[in-house]
């Protein structure tokens, strides 16, 4: 009586773990020559397990790149980056540990400011919650044409973020809906899903002057194992055996 006892009071703390939730989106992009440029965004407030994701691109064609992100009070790291079409550079950055509230992401990179980087350049940063804290992101895909297939967990998001230098771009696959989009300098398109084992992001063109498209899976708060993890499935077990 006393074990089913304990066993059932640790059911009844056991926290609501979540799916990935999203906040809300914003874009920016900059010119030929800019070295730093911002978005602003309002993450919310009365959510936990926050973090930022920056799906970025940037087009040069000697060794300019992305080299930090700041903003949203948070602990921001590059994740990946990958090459796509016409000297276009993915990158994706986490940001762990925001703070709710208005603020700006600003993205910067190694150009002279003048005439580096050579091209255009655009970022889109998506707020979200029930992240994992300590290992946000999962399986970085980039791709210049067909699918784009990210391999997600129950409870996980996909994020995709389609960059061109020609148009901004709509989507079909696991989604038909845009989170953001627009072209002024560069075209820009966001988009969201939560079918796993994959979703699948199909993009409807890429340009051959300069594209790519930058795909990460958002990982639940309780993926990644670790103590916090392992303490939860311990509970599990005491509540199978009642």
């Amino acid at each position: 009586m006393l074990h089913k006892s304990i066993a059932l009071a640790l059911c009844l703390f056991i926290p609501s773990w979540g799916a990935v939730t999203l906040d809300t989106q914003a874009a920016a992009q900059g010119a030929t020559g800019t070295t730093s440029y911002g978005a602003s965004i309002t993450i919310a407030s009365g959510h936990s397990n926050l973090c930022l994701v920056v799906l970025a691109a940037l087009q040069d064609t000697g060794s300019v790149d992305y080299t930090s992100v700041s903003g949203g009070g948070a602990t921001w790291s590059s994740f990946a980056t990958g090459s796509g079409l016409g000297n276009f550079k993915g990158s994706i950055w986490q940001g762990l540990s925001p703070s709710a509230g208005a603020t700006t992401i600003v993205i910067n990179n190694n150009g002279n400011g003048t005439t580096t980087p050579t091209g255009v350049q655009g970022f889109i940063v998506y707020s979200l919650y029930n992240c994992n804290t300590t290992t946000p992101l999962a399986g970085s895909v980039f791709t210049t044409s067909g699918n784009q297939v990210i391999n997600v967990t129950s409870g996980d998001m996909a994020l995709s973020g389609q960059f061109d230098s020609n148009n901004n771009r709509t989507v079909t696959g696991c989604t038909t809906t845009t989170d953001t989009t627009g072209f002024t300098q560069i075209g820009w398109s966001g988009a969201h899903c939560t079918s796993s084992p994959t979703s699948t992001f199909t993009w409807s063109a890429f340009n051959a002057s300069g594209s790519i498209a930058d795909g990460v899976d958002v990982q639940h708060v309780s993926a990644g194992g670790g103590a916090a993890g392992f303490n939860k499935m311990k509970k599990l077990e005491k509540c199978e055996e009642l």
